[in-house]
């Protein structure tokens, strides 16, 4: 009985040594995450930026502040949501008048979590347009982590009509067609095919099984379950920022792209611009250039012919040209600008601080030069000949429109109220112009 009586007191005292080295964790990881809250930082890396949503999958906090350290430069950068969820400062609704109001739709390369607010791209914009107007011009970043086309839309049938966007840009990119994958399957439709929603299963009020609940309760089971889990299901819904910054996120290269899931991810296009016209708002469609794209456009001049991101692009050209909607694909400039190796972070390619700067001249030029072609300038000098057969996406030079004497003042960028047709962006007759 001795010896029993040993071992059992040994194994007791294992078992109380690894509770209590439990216990332990767990009280770090609350008090780590108490300390964030009270700093005004991000709780923990695991738990990343957004937040479940039963409607769009996911989101961000409302009115949250504070800061958190960079994945690519190790800096401190300032990041805080408004009332409505969205990057940066408070959005007036209703839209107060004579404002004109810019909606940039799109996922973390729109959102920028590892850019200054003042340096990304939409805020840039502001600047840019405002000499094209008499009155004050808003641009709203409503980049959220891992969206696509899907969840823009959904986001767009819950939230869009409250901002009163004059101009909605739809920022894509090609780790589009990968979350278009994953999220999916979570999507729900009404009987005539329209998007209701994109339920996150975590957003539900009560989990329904045991596994879910210790998670909820705990921050340690929450912390494991989240990396085992990436590991385990490396397909599953909603991955790290990183992840869907990756140039190479869901991207094969020597593999061809299946043709019905890739024209599946830019569908909601449709969508979007019709929702788009009911809310008296034009639809813009812009490629946010990221290294894997901007070795596409140079591997394509140089060869002829596109290559995988390449063919991914052109069935989102295909798929714009065909619901007449203006897009600016801007990797062609960037890769002939003298510092192309300064425009992307090393390890995500996604746009640094200079690429953000590059892409707001350009896309704000190109919006400009539709109103005012004699006075814009041109970012980055590009060629007047137009190719016979383009077996890539088309670089546009300008989003050009033509005059119209009704143009109300302060506004050259949006229809009159009652002028009786549609809006000459979604019209054929621009394409003509395009370069």
């Amino acid at each position: 009985m001795r010896p029993l009586v040993r071992t059992l007191k040994h194994v007791t005292l294992a078992v109380a040594l690894i509770v209590a080295g439990l216990c332990v964790t767990e009280v770090g990881l609350r008090l780590h995450h108490l300390q964030g809250m009270l700093k005004g930082g991000l709780a923990a890396p695991a738990c990343g930026l957004s937040r479940p949503c039963s409607i769009t999958y996911q989101q961000l906090p409302f009115g949250y502040r504070g800061t958190h350290r960079s994945r690519e430069t190790g800096t401190e950068i300032e990041f805080w949501t408004n009332s409505l969820g969205l990057r940066g400062p408070e959005v007036s609704v209703p839209k107060p008048a004579g404002h004109y109001r810019v909606v940039c739709l799109g996922d973390d390369a729109t959102l920028a979590p590892d850019i200054a607010d003042d340096a990304t791209f939409c805020r840039m914009l502001e600047t840019i347009l405002q000499p094209g107007f008499d009155g004050p011009v808003e641009v709203v970043n409503a980049g959220m982590p891992g969206h696509c086309p899907l969840l823009n839309l959904a986001w767009a049938r819950a939230r869009l009509m409250g901002l009163q966007p004059d101009l909605v840009i739809l920022c894509c990119d090609v780790s589009d067609v990968e979350d278009d994958r994953r999220c999916r399957p979570l999507a729900k439709f009404d009987s005539s095919g329209n998007l209701l929603c994109v339920e996150n299963p975590s957003a539900k009020e009560r989990p329904k099984d045991w596994v879910s609940a210790v998670e909820g309760e705990f921050l340690l089971a929450r912390l494991v379950g989240e990396n085992l889990g990436k590991q385990i299901v490396p397909d599953a819904v909603g991955g790290s920022v990183s992840d869907s910054l990756s140039p190479s996120a869901g991207i094969a290269e020597n593999a061809a792209p299946d043709a019905a899931l890739v024209q599946q991810t830019w569908e909601p296009l449709a969508a979007i611009q019709s929702f788009c016209r009911q809310t008296s708002a034009e639809l813009v469609v812009a490629v946010v250039p990221s290294a894997a794209t901007v070795r596409s456009a140079s591997a394509m001049e140089a060869a002829g012919a596109p290559d995988r991101v390449g063919e991914l692009l052109l069935h989102l050209v295909d798929r714009a040209n065909r619901e007449r909607i203006p897009m600016l694909d801007a990797s062609p400039e960037f890769a002939h600008h003298e510092e192309r190796s300064r425009l992307f972070l090393q390890s995500s390619g996604a746009l640094s601080t200079l690429g953000h700067r590059l892409f707001a001249d350009i896309l704000g030029q190109a919006l400009l030069a539709r109103e005012h072609p004699q006075s814009a300038r041109q970012a980055v000098p590009v060629s007047d000949e137009r190719p016979a057969d383009p077996v890539g996406p088309v670089p546009l030079r300008s989003l050009e429109r033509r005059p119209r004497n009704d143009q109300p003042a302060g506004h050259p960028l949006r229809n009159s109220p009652g002028d009786g047709h549609r809006s000459p962006l979604a019209s054929p007759e621009p394409f003509d112009d395009f370069e």
